[in-house]
């Protein structure tokens, strides 16, 4: 009697799922570094308990540099980003927050707005140690700068991304594991504390200074023409470097084609030139008679 076999289908075993993100996780986003502080004007500005001590003219300098956030956004470039905790008061919000981090184009500290040195704290490199008597915050693994003297930010407010999506991408840090960046729980708790105690510190300044917002919106506008007629200088003299490099190499193109066209006269060993014919010799081959 033939035996009976059971097919059993074989299971495949369950694709493995992302692990679900942590604060202090690093991820790829693409922002500019101005916009978390446009949206501290913002948000500022509109707050109720603040609106009293806005003026108009503030309003206007704050609303400028709001409208210019769209200009902004097509400039950003991809920089890691720290998935942190909502601001408080928006705990409710569901979307996602990071801290940015940046170098503003390799800029001294004392070159940048004295509100870019109040909210942006440095990283801590494989290169440098802990800050003296300065808030630094290090990751794991240690960062890593190219080149080494440049000097990595994190803007410590929380902002949202204009897609309102959590970025999927890690940064990593490329070597022998490519491991992803994060923000251990110790540092991250201590990152957080600092960006809440700054953010209040910022309210506090509002509300004793009425004149302190604008002296904000002020120096943010100030820095960010001077940063735009800089890089359009930049680009103007780029672009004539590049016509002119263009041009040498033309000249040079017209130049070898000039010299491969240019022959010799065998009889006399004069150079010719193209287009001419060559110039007879003054001795004829046949025989010793003067050729006119």
């Amino acid at each position: 009697m033939p035996s009976s076999v059971t097919i059993i289908p074989r299971k495949d075993p369950p694709a493995k799922l992302p692990a679900k993100p942590c604060y202090g996780d690093i991820f790829v986003v693409e922002e500019s570094l101005t916009m978390p502080f446009h949206k501290l004007l913002a948000v500022a500005m509109n707050t109720a308990s603040i609106k009293t001590a806005v003026t108009p003219a503030c309003r206007r300098i704050v609303e400028t540099i709001c409208s210019s956030s769209h200009f902004s956004e097509k400039l950003g470039r991809r920089r890691p980003g720290i998935l942190c905790h909502a601001p408080l008061g928006a705990e409710g919000d569901t979307r996602p927050w990071l801290f940015l981090m940046g170098t503003f184009d390799g800029h001294d500290e004392i070159n940048l707005p004295q509100i870019y040195q109040d909210f942006a704290i440095t990283v801590c490199t494989d290169t440098t140690r802990d800050g003296e008597g300065r808030f630094t915050i290090r990751t794991s693994p240690n960062w890593r700068m190219f080149p080494p003297t440049k000097t990595q930010w994190v803007v410590v407010i929380p902002m949202s991304p204009q897609s309102g999506k959590l970025p999927v991408e890690r940064w990593i840090c490329f070597g022998d594991q490519n491991i992803p960046y994060t923000i251990e729980p110790s540092e991250f708790s201590k990152l957080t504390k600092y960006s809440r105690g700054k953010l209040k510190e910022f309210t506090g300044k509002i509300m004793s200074d009425q004149n302190y917002l604008t002296k904000v919106a002020k120096d943010i506008q100030k820095h960010e023409l001077k940063y735009r007629a800089q890089k359009k200088r930049e680009y103007a003299s780029s672009r004539r470097s590049s016509q002119m490099q263009h041009l040498q190499q033309e000249m040079q193109s017209m130049q070898f084609t000039d010299s491969t066209n240019i022959g010799f006269d065998r009889a006399s060993m004069q150079r010719s030139s193209p287009g001419k014919k060559p110039v007879a010799s003054v001795y004829s081959k046949a025989s010793t008679r003067v050729v006119l």
